[in-house]
């Protein structure tokens, strides 16, 4: 008997699914792991389940922005736009704190480098 195409996707997604849901029963501080459960529901069309997903996985780690954005374009496709322009700024608030975090690092590195450069060298 002959695979039905996508058939072996579909057992991978629901092998993932129920690796994931184990993963958050033995630790339900794993952010990541709600926000792949997320993109599987998101991926599958069950867009209310996705939402809870991705605030569980906001809940755990507010700093995630990768689940404010997903979790925004989710409640877009439910028609909540409001909230989800809402997520998106937060996304956006969090990218932008990431981005002057590594400009700040290369920086101090930058600046590291230079007295480095300057210092004598070793015998």
């Amino acid at each position: 008997m002959e695979a039905r195409p996508g058939s072996e996707k579909n057992a991978a997604g629901s092998q993932a699914e129920a690796l994931l849901e184990k993963a958050v029963n033995i630790d339900p501080k794993l952010d990541e792991a709600y926000l792949q459960l997320g993109i599987l529901h998101s991926e599958r069309g069950d867009f209310e389940q996705a939402i809870r997903d991705y605030k569980k996985a906001i809940e755990v780690n507010a700093q995630l922005g990768e689940a404010h954005y997903r979790l925004g374009s989710a409640y877009r496709r439910i028609g909540e736009e409001s909230k989800g322009e809402q997520e998106f700024r937060a996304y956006e608030k969090i990218k932008k704190a990431e981005t002057a975090a590594i400009e700040s690092r290369r920086r101090e590195l930058r600046q590291f480098l230079t007295i480095l450069k300057d210092q004598p060298a070793a015998p």
